[in-house]
């Protein structure tokens, strides 16, 4: 939100009857506008009803008045006085322009529009009024209309000011066009950089353009400035759990008071301790949050996914239903319901639960997808190819369903119509590294030594901590007589194998 923190003042004379001489109102009137200049607000306003005895009718003075008793607060009569100066010249550009900002600091943002538009059509040229129009646009969420006013005065060197750059980059930030924020954002902090809200706009532009470092020294800047704000630290502790810093995102929620706390902070809590599987807090951070807010969908959905990786089966199935009840449009959760279904080896409802999403949703091939997952487990190959390929006729691109085609054809011992499967996913997606690994164990079955060993190289260069990917290469290579570099590659298989938990392609993971 803006706020204007001071008039911009035009004083124009302009005298337009002769009935009393001229001299004598415009030294009554240069009198008031020094006094005005200096502060001495009482001063100035008894030079200009002296120069109102006078004359009556003088819309200049009339708008240094109205100036005057908004600085002073005096908001009525302040009105009364610009409207007097725009009904006596409603030519009178500078009057409507100090009657606009006039209503805009009193909130009437409607009628401050319609006055700085006739501004405008008096004087198409008339910049105060076009940066005023961009400003009541941001503030009411209006961001492309407020680029289109910013760029026609971008050119003029009174406005290369920090709150026009910054008005410029937050309007980028919100229109999600992070590059251009933060060349905008940058210029403003150039001009000030000890500001905390615009330090923290930039941070977000940063964040929005995958530059979590300069994001998190940026917020970081911010709160040296601004220690206290808790928008602010939640921000930061929230990028530090993005990017994966789950113990410095918990020391950025320690020490906070009680009120501080929302729902949004006991999810961020959980989810920093979920990461660090420490279970219990986990647990405890996610019901406090739904204490706080019973209707929160985030609450919900992790502490059931809490439950799964806890393998508390039971419970996340009833912490689901009960998630349903107040989000049954939910696909996360429904998605998440089958597999609580699926990973307690409750088969036939996992499938009945992935029947209901393809009911609820039929033009949404995921549905087939989890359904043909489900009877993978269980065994039923024909039932999973069967779902698997009406997923593809609705989702012909999605690589995972000639992956699992692929695996299910392999399993049966079908390698070539594997070999093509595990080809076609490729295709789509040349960084799966699943599909090389598995193209490779079976052109090493069919005694392809060479395009085996290009498929694993290929799947160690995109994920090397693939343990099963190094054990095949090390098989290939000693076929191939290369013992040593055999050797390596168990070796590195043997240190990955205890490291990395669950390294394998899943079609749902807590």
């Amino acid at each position: 939100m803006f706020v204007f923190l001071y008039f911009l003042l035009f004083p124009v004379w302009h005298l337009e009857s002769q009935q009393v001489n001229p001299d004598v109102i415009q030294q009554r009137y240069l009198q008031a506008l020094q006094s005005f200049h200096k502060g001495q607000f009482e001063q100035a306003i008894s030079s200009l009803n002296q120069l109102l005895a006078l004359h009556a009718d003088v819309p200049e003075a009339y708008n240094l008045l109205g100036v005057i008793y908004d600085r002073m607060h005096q908001f009525q009569d302040a009105e009364r006085c610009l409207l007097k100066a725009v009904e006596l010249r409603p030519s009178y550009k500078e009057a409507r322009n100090n009657l606009a900002i006039h209503w805009t600091r009193r909130g009437n943002l409607e009628q401050a529009l319609l006055e700085f538009k006739k501004v405008l059509d008096l004087d198409p040229h008339f910049s105060e009024a076009r940066y005023h129009i961009a400003r009541i646009d941001v503030q009411k969420g209006d961001f492309q209309k407020a680029l289109t006013h910013l760029k026609r005065i971008e050119g003029e060197s009174r406005f290369h000011n920090r709150a026009f750059y910054q008005l410029f980059g937050e309007c980028y930030l919100h229109l999600n066009k992070p590059q251009l924020a933060i060349e905008y954002l940058q210029k403003a902090s150039g001009f000030d950089g000890n500001d905390w809200r615009l330090l923290a706009a930039l941070g977000k532009a940063y964040e929005l353009a995958g530059q979590l470092a300069n994001s998190i020294t940026t917020y970081e800047a911010a709160l040296q400035l601004e220690p206290n704000a808790s928008d602010l630290r939640l921000a930061l502790a929230s990028l530090l759990f993005k990017s994966g810093e789950y113990e410095r995102c918990l020391a950025q929620l320690g020490d906070w008071s009680d009120w501080e706390k929302s729902a949004e902070y006991y999810i961020l809590l959980g989810s920093a301790h979920a990461k660090l599987q420490h279970f219990v807090q986990a647990g405890n951070a996610f019901e406090r949050a739904l204490e706080l807010e019973p209707d929160n969908f985030q609450a919900h959905y992790n502490r059931s996914l809490l439950l799964l990786r806890g393998h508390s089966y039971d419970q996340a199935v009833v912490a689901l239903q009960q998630a349903l009840e107040r989000f049954p449009e939910s696909r996360q959760l429904w998605t998440a319901f089958g597999f609580a279904y699926q990973l307690k080896g409750a088969f036939k409802a996992a499938q009945e639960t992935f029947r209901e999403f393809i009911q609820k949703w039929p033009e949404d091939g995921t549905g087939y997808y989890y359904l043909g997952s489900s009877y993978v487990e269980a065994g039923d190959f024909e039932l999973a190819l069967s779902a698997f390929e009406k997923a593809q006729r609705l989702a012909p691109n999605d690589y995972r369903l000639y992956y699992l085609r692929g695996l299910i054809h392999s399993n049966r011992g079908e390698y070539k119509q594997a070999v093509e499967l595990f080809g076609k996913c490729l295709e789509i997606n040349s960084h799966f590294s699943f599909g090389y690994f598995q193209r490779a164990k079976l052109l090493f079955k069919e005694g392809d030594l060479a395009g085996s060993l290009r498929d694993c190289q290929r799947a160690i260069e995109l994920d090397p901590e693939l343990p099963q990917a190094h054990f095949q290469a090390a098989q290939i290579l000693a076929r191939l007589g290369e013992h040593e570099k055999a050797q390596e590659e168990i070796a590195i298989y043997e240190e990955l194998k205890g490291k990395v938990k669950e390294k394998e392609f899943r079609v749902f993971t807590p």
